[in-house]
C-alpha cells in the first residue's frame, strides 16, 4: 500500500563548494566520494539506478548506517544521499548542509502485507487505520 511520496537530497559538509547551492545534479557528484545507506536497501538501489541511468560510475567509499554516513560527512570524508525526511531531522546541525537535486529523485514509502482476506482482524484494523492515515497526510494542508 503506497503511503507517502518522498525524494532524495544530497548532504554536504558545510565547507563543501556545493553546500550553499540551491540544487545539485548527479553529474556534479560524479567525482565525489559517496557515503550511502546500506547496500541492497530500496533507497540504495534507487540511488544506484539513478547514477546508472545517467551513465555515471559513483565513487562509493562507505555503505552503512544513516547515522554513520552523516558522521563521516561531518569529517569531510564525502557526500551522502538520503531521504528528505531523514535530512529534515538534521536541519539544526551546523556542520552539514542539505541540498535538493535539480532533477527530482523520488520514491514512495509503502506498507506491504498479505492479501486482505488472509489478514487477522487486528491486521485488518491496522491496515484500515494506515489507509486513513495515508489519505490524511496526503491531503493538502489548509492554513
Amino acid at each position: 500500500m503506497p503511503m507517502v511520496k518522498s525524494s532524495i537530497v544530497a548532504i554536504f559538509p558545510k565547507v563543501h563548494p556545493c553546500a550553499e547551492a540551491q540544487t545539485v545534479s548527479l553529474h556534479q557528484l560524479a567525482g565525489e566520494r559517496l557515503l550511502l545507506p546500506t547496500r541492497g536497501g530500496s533507497l540504495s538501489n534507487l540511488i544506484q539506478t539513478a547514477f546508472n541511468q545517467e551513465k555515471i560510475s559513483p565513487d562509493v567509499v562507505y555503505e552503512g548506517s544513516s547515522v554513520g554516513c552523516i558522521e563521516l560527512v561531518k569529517t569531510g570524508m564525502g557526500v551522502s544521499l538520503h531521504a528528505r525526511e531523514f535530512a529534515a531531522m538534521l536541519h539544526r546541525d551546523a556542520d552539514i548542509s542539505c541540498v535538493e537535486f535539480s532533477l527530482e529523485l523520488s520514491f514512495t514509502y509503502g506498507l506491504g502485507h498479505r492479501e486482505f482476506e488472509n489478514l487477522s482482524h487486528v491486521e485488518k484494523l491496522y491496515l484500515s487505520y494506515m489507509k486513513k492515515y495515508a489519505m490524511d497526510i496526503s491531503a493538502p494542508s489548509v492554513d
